[in-house]
């Protein structure tokens, strides 16, 4: 079954991540959102996971229009991370394609946390280099981490060959593929927006 949200979440950040820097962060915001939701909202109506989505993407304006590089390192830690965990987890290194977003809740609940950590390195570890990338080299950073972040979200949207390692090649490569429409896209939009200029 397709998953519509992150499905027209992917395609706005896969096409327009960074011609629509705005919107490129809003989407991020709403996607973070909705999965915090998903996560923390168990059982809950479902109009309190579209209220979650709606506050993170409100708060991915509002980095996007008063704090651009602080939206620019939210951007790239966000889909860097979950571009390291969906390639990782196409290749059969990890079982999941995403962290675990639960945060302890008390001193007690710290010492379980602790442990979750370690299965959250890949999207760590992705998440500094994708905001470092997203400051360093801001318009192709952005680019290339929306496309990468897009892709990922259509791919796991659509469940194509949503297992990892062996099956999971064919869900790597349509990845890859989704990635590299939506860094050309995104580069020739660029170029197209500097010739006007």
């Amino acid at each position: 079954m397709i998953d519509w949200l992150p499905l027209l979440c992917g395609v706005v950040l896969l096409l327009l991540g960074r011609t629509l820097f705005w919107v490129g962060v809003a989407v991020i915001g709403a996607v973070i959102g909705w999965q915090l939701g998903l996560q923390w909202l168990v059982g809950r109506p479902w109009w309190m996971e579209l209220l979650a989505a709606v506050a993170g993407a409100g708060l991915g304006i509002v980095l996007a229009i008063c704090f651009q590089p602080l939206a620019a390192a939210w951007v790239g830690f966000f889909a860097g991370g979950a571009a390291v965990c969906e390639i990782a987890f196409r290749l059969g290194l990890v079982s999941s394609t995403g962290p675990d977003w639960a945060p302890p809740v008390s001193l007690q609940e710290l010492g379980r946390f602790i442990p979750h950590i370690a299965p959250n390195l890949p999207f760590i570890i992705g998440g500094i280099l994708g905001a470092v990338l997203a400051l360093v080299l801001f318009d192709w950073g952005l680019i290339v981490l929306s496309s990468l972040y897009g892709a990922s979200l259509i791919v796991r949207s659509c469940g194509i060959a949503a297992v990892a390692g062996g099956a999971g090649r064919t869900g790597l490569i349509v990845f890859a593929v989704l990635a590299a429409i939506g860094i050309t896209v995104q580069a020739m939009n660029r170029a197209g927006n500097r010739a006007v200029n």
